[in-house]
């Protein structure tokens, strides 16, 4: 029986109409998600074949799944993390500080402190409230 917050992970083919049948519809609060990590990487190389000077970055927030972080870090892709956890779990997965770009519209200092900490250089900027912060709290960052 599969049950909500449950990451389960298998090798070979699977039964996607079994294990939707045995999803514990009960208990869900949230969608129950399939993903083929083969596809994934099927499909990061196919980019990195046809645009190689184009260097895909993964947006944390759209999907913070520790298995697709994983396999993307594995592949060398870069990451879009909006916050302290998602850099972490980024750095976790096995991705290099420089492989990380810190895109949050309002990064709050504490967040800025851990990316200078983890030395995460690349940042966007939305405001000029926020170029300021930056320069005040990490200006070492680009």
């Amino acid at each position: 029986m599969y049950k909500f917050g449950e990451i389960n992970s298998y090798e070979g083919v699977l039964d996607l109409k079994g294990v939707v049948k045995e999803v514990d519809v009960e208990e869900m609060e949230e969608a129950l998600n399939i993903c083929d990590l083969s596809t994934l990487s099927q499909k990061y190389k196919t980019w990195i074949k046809h645009m190689p000077r184009v260097k895909p970055y993964y947006a944390v927030k759209c999907n913070d799944d520790a298995l697709i972080v994983k396999e993307l870090a594995d592949l060398g892709a870069g990451f879009d993390c909006a916050s302290k956890n998602e850099i972490k779990l980024a750095l976790e997965a096995g991705a290099k500080s420089e492989d990380i770009i810190f895109a949050n519209p309002c990064k709050p200092p504490s967040h800025l402190q851990y990316a200078k900490e983890k030395n995460i250089m690349a940042s966007t900027v939305d405001t000029e409230f926020e170029i300021y912060k930056i320069f005040e709290h990490y200006p070492e960052s680009k």
